[in-house]
């Protein structure tokens, strides 16, 4: 007889028990963020599992999972940072390795920098990713006409966004499309079971490396070992400190639209940098 722990999908039990890893016995919640139910499934012969299924905003955000697959194989890296493994994959569910969590080891963010560094190196033929892998459909400004609005919103995005996009191309030089882990806060690095560098809940497209580097400092930051063994590999470009902000604009605005007006602030102090109203 099988029994289905509460919540974990049907599928998932059964591919359990076909492993050969018996029962699951129960499961403790693990952090996720704000979108999904992540946690550690134990199986009754001792292995461990994560799973992560819709959380609370399921009904409005498309939770992607197959997006999320795609991206781990797409940063899969020789010599890169570790990431979980697929193991099953469900229109409602992702079933990954468990990297359990060591305490970093010595050296452990020269060595996630020299990773990501790695990462980056890997070119791609074109930006993006294709619509069927794609996580989540980009923030685009919509097409006001261009003077005076009535209200808030045309005049947020015709006297502010547009002109900002305009510059775009004045403001960053020419990069090539390079592997992007696309969501590279704080809180998406973790440590395998030896204390290695790994990478966890990626949005993996390509793009300019410097986007990935401006997340890693939006929330909090990683310490200067990561950035200094990153430069050694990966030689920053002239100015790339100028561009941060403009590379945190989409995820400011899309914990806006998440989130609320709390991050409004940080979105506006960014726009001033670039545009003057």
């Amino acid at each position: 007889m099988v029994v289905c722990i509460p919540d974990v999908p049907r599928a998932v039990v059964d591919w359990v028990r076909e492993q050969g890893l018996g029962r699951v016995r129960h499961a403790t919640v693990l952090t996720g963020g704000c979108l999904n139910r992540v946690r550690r499934l134990h199986c009754e012969h001792g292995a461990t599992l994560v799973l992560k299924t819709p959380g609370a905003s399921a009904s409005a955000v498309d939770p992607a999972y197959a997006a999320e697959a795609a991206g781990l194989r797409l940063l899969t890296t020789a010599q890169g940072p570790l990431l979980p493994a697929v193991r099953l994959l469900g229109a409602d569910f992702l079933l990954l390795s468990d990297l359990g969590c060591a305490p970093p080891r010595a050296g452990y963010w020269r060595d996630l920098g020299h990773g990501l560094a790695r990462i980056h190196a890997r070119r791609l033929p074109a930006f993006g990713m294709p619509p069927d892998v794609l996580g989540a459909a980009p923030l685009r400004a919509q097409g006001w006409m261009y003077g005076l609005e009535a209200d808030g919103w045309g005049f947020f995005t015709e006297r502010q966004l547009l002109p900002l996009a305009r510059q775009v191309p004045q403001l960053v030089p020419a990069q090539p499309a390079v592997v992007l882990h696309g969501d590279l806060w704080r809180g998406n690095v973790s440590s395998g079971p030896d204390g290695e560098p790994a990478l966890l809940d990626p949005a993996a497209h390509g793009g300019w490396a410097e986007m990935d580097l401006a997340m890693t400092r939006l929330f909090g930051g990683f310490p200067a070992d990561f950035y200094q063994a990153y430069a050694e590999l990966h030689p920053p470009l002239p100015g790339a400190g100028e561009r941060l902000a403009l590379y945190q604009l989409p995820a400011l605005l899309h914990h806006v639209r998440l989130f609320g007006a709390g991050y409004l602030p940080q979105v506006a102090a960014h726009l001033a940098r670039y545009v003057t109203v």
